[in-house]
């Protein structure tokens, strides 16, 4: 026989062929598990800066909101408090936002849609004038547009790298 064939149940066939689509193979699987993993690590990397800058801007809301009830709760007018909060609620991730006195009355709560416990968080904080507590504000905030927007990003991603691998094949 010539150099480079074998005999396998009668047929002649090319050895370096058959070797070559076999590594072919195990290296594109290889790649594959690779880029999944760096993939998953770029996708963790990416989610928990979303998160932080969504903390990030409850907690300047939540600042702006907290100042403004000190001195909203001193003098008992509420108008601008209520303006704010209202502008504060167009922000589609803020849930509730809650203004307590120092006796813990409520003056005042403004909500956005249902509320699912599962996925909100929360941020409470004193209203402070000076180094005295006037009361308490509660900023309730959801994470479910992060969450809607990963679910999309996977399922596109794990889609398109699907089809690059089955392109290869």
């Amino acid at each position: 026989m010539d150099k480079g064939y074998y005999v396998e149940t009668g047929h002649i066939m090319k050895s370096n062929k058959h070797l070559s689509t076999r590594f072919i193979l195990r290296v594109l699987i290889i790649l594959l598990i690779g880029q999944s993993f760096i993939w998953y690590w770029s996708f963790s990397q990416h989610r928990a800066t979303i998160e932080d800058n969504l903390a990030r801007r409850v907690s300047t809301v939540s600042g702006l909101i907290r100042s403004i009830a000190a001195t909203s709760i001193a003098s008992s007018d509420y108008d601008y408090l209520e303006q704010i909060t209202d502008e504060a609620l167009k922000d589609e991730d803020i849930v509730s936002i809650e203004v307590y006195d120092k006796d813990g009355n409520t003056i005042l709560r403004k909500l956005q849609g249902q509320e699912e416990e599962s996925k909100i968080k929360e941020i409470e904080l004193p209203v402070k004038a000076g180094t005295e507590v006037h009361g308490k504000l509660k900023i309730r905030y959801t994470q479910k547009r992060i969450k809607e927007s990963a679910s999309y990003l996977i399922l596109t991603t794990l889609t398109f790298q699907g089809m690059v691998f089955a392109l290869l094949l």
